[in-house]
Parts: C-alpha cells; structure tokens; sequence
C-alpha cells in the first residue's frame, strides 16, 4: 500500500492515476518532450501546410516559375525531412488509368 491523501492507494491505483496525466502535465512534458503538444489536430495542421505548400510548387512550376523547394513542417517523431517533393511521374495516361477511366 501507498499513503497517499488522507486514504491508502495501492501501486496499481497509483500507477493507473500517472499513465492517465494530460499532455500538459510537467511528469509527460518531461518524459515526451515535445511530442506532448503534438496530436491529431496538430497533426493534421502541419500535413494541411505541407499539401498547400506541395500544392504552390508544383502550381509556380507549371506556369513557368522556377520557385524554391517547398519548406515541410518539422515534426518531432519524423525522420529528417525530405529535400525534394516526389517527381511527378506517367501523365495523363496513368492518372486517368488511376481513376479509373
């Protein structure tokens, strides 16, 4: 048994209690760093910014522009960041096969 409070906690009710501590917590902020913040909204915030960016490049490219490398948003899980965005590849032929017409 753990004292804890004015009631006895066992190990497990203990242990349950700081595995279930929010993100904004000092204990997971320690352990996770700067993953702590980092979660599906975020997530899906920084894919948003890195498709409109993708989107602008290739935009700027086609029309004649010769712009930079787009920047991606850096994650705190992800391995080094790509330099280039994937090269286009086939056209028309192997989009239209890719939707099916």
């Amino acid at each position: 048994m753990v004292c804890w409070g004015p009631s006895r906690w066992g190990v497990r009710r203990l242990l349950s209690h700081v595995n279930h501590l929010p993100r904004d917590s000092a204990y997971v902020r320690e352990l996770q760093g700067e993953r702590a913040y980092w979660d599906e909204s975020v997530e899906l915030l920084a894919q948003t910014v890195d498709a409109i960016r993708l989107n602008s490049y290739y935009y700027l490219g086609a029309h004649g522009a010769r712009p930079d490398e787009p920047k991606w948003v850096k994650r705190p899980h992800a391995a080094p960041a790509v330099s280039a965005p994937p090269a286009a590849s086939g056209g028309l032929a192997e989009f239209n096969a890719l939707i099916g017409e």
